[in-house]
Formats: C-alpha cells, structure tokens, sequence
C-alpha cells in the first residue's frame, strides 16, 4: 500500500474498527489530517490487531501517528516502523486505548513529533510490553517555533502498567527525557541499553531539561534492573 491520503479522521491506508491480521504487508507513504496516516484501528467491541513483519514507512499525521494509530488490543511482532512524522505525539506509533498491547522485536528509526513521543506514544493502555525493541533516532521537536516544552525522544508512555525487557534505545533528543519518558502508574525496566539521549533541545530560550537518557515522573513506580546507561546529555 504506497501513498493512500484520508483528508478525515485517519486511515491514509488502511483504516478499520475491526479484526484485522496483516503478515509481511508494507504500507508507505500514507497522508492524513489527523491519525495513523498509514494504518488506523479505532476502538470497538470488534477491535483486534495482529500485525507480524510488517512494514510501516513515512507516515504523516496531523496529530497522531505518523505511521501507524491503534486504540484497542494489538500485538505486533517482527515489524519496522520508520520515518513516520506526527504534528503532535507518536511520529512512528500512537498507541491509545484502554485493552492490553504485545509488542516484540520491533524496530523503530527516525520517528518525529511536534510534542512527545517522537518515535512511540503509549497512554491509557492497560497493560503495555516491550520485549526486545530497538529505538533510534526519535526527535521530538516542534521545530522552529520553540514554544512546546517536548518529552520522550523515542518513547513517550504513560500507560497505566509498563515493562520493557530487553532492547536498546538511542539517539533520541527531546527537551525533557531525550530517550524514554516513563508516566503512568508502574513501570519495569529490564536488560534494557540506553546510549546517547540528548534532553538539551531549546524551549523557547528556557534550557532546562532533565533524563538525557530516562525521565520517570514522581507517580510512576519504577524498578530498573540489569540495565546500561551511557552517553545522556541534559541541561538544567
């Protein structure tokens, strides 16, 4: 699927309320005025994602999810999600929804948002894992404007239970958390390699920033085991 344009609520691509399985599909280049600018799953009784080597390529969303928006219960496994750009969260992936989410040896390169989550936003999920993942290179910047204090290079999550095992992530910058911003209720960190977050990005001529690599807030529990830590910048 390569260049499907929603001017609506989302879907470029593909859009759906349903039971959807997808096993090695590329979808590419999707444009849409809000959400999922290459795939979008909204929230329904029906809703079930299953999404196995897959391909997920320069979105462009208005808001959410450059190039995937899914808000109901989804595992993916095996798939690239790259290049994707969202105006406001999740320039990769937009996760948002009450039901629990797998997410498994998947990469994620290059994402942009204009607020948080550059690569992946996670919130109000249930139940979220991520097991042996990769993030690079997510940026979350509104660009020349400087006027949105930014969280989350890579990874922006505030679900309400959250465990990473496994898997690096890198080369994220953000104004705050230049790699992961941990919210929500509990979160467990295991095995996992940070190297490189950069949380010295400019707000506005303000250049406080905190976690070059992690960020956690004071109402999410937090455990961090095994984990390596190198390379994080932050300014304040």
């Amino acid at each position: 699927f390569d260049g499907g344009e929603c001017t609506g609520s989302g879907g470029g691509n593909i859009y759906t309320t349903g039971v959807i399985t997808m096993e090695k599909v590329t979808l590419k280049n999707g444009v849409s005025k809000y959400a999922g600018a290459n795939f979008r799953v909204n929230s329904s009784d029906y809703a079930s994602v299953t999404l196995t080597d897959c391909i997920f390529e320069g979105g462009n969303a208005g808001s959410y999810g450059g190039n995937a928006y899914i808000a109901d219960q989804a595992t993916i496994t095996g798939c690239t999600f790259k290049n994707g750009n969202a105006a406001t969260a999740g320039g990769n992936l937009s996760m948002n929804g009450t039901a629990a989410v797998a997410i498994e040896n998947c990469t994620f390169e290059n994402g942009t948002s204009g607020s948080v989550g550059g690569s992946v936003y996670l919130t109000d999920a249930s139940n979220v894992t991520l097991t042996n993942c990769s993030m690079s290179g997510g940026r979350a910047d509104d660009g020349a404007d400087k006027k949105v204090f930014t969280y989350g290079g890579n990874l922006y999550s505030k679900s309400k239970t959250l465990t990473i095992q496994g898997g690096t992530y890198e080369n994220g910058a953000a104004q705050s958390a230049g790699n992961m911003y941990l919210g929500g209720t509990t979160a467990t960190v295991t095995g996992v390699t940070f190297k490189n977050g950069d949380a010295t990005l400019k707000c506005d001529g303000t250049t406080n920033g905190n976690g070059g690599n992690l960020q956690s807030t004071s109402s999410c529990a937090l455990t961090v085991t095994g984990c390596t830590f190198e390379g994080g910048k932050a300014m304040r």
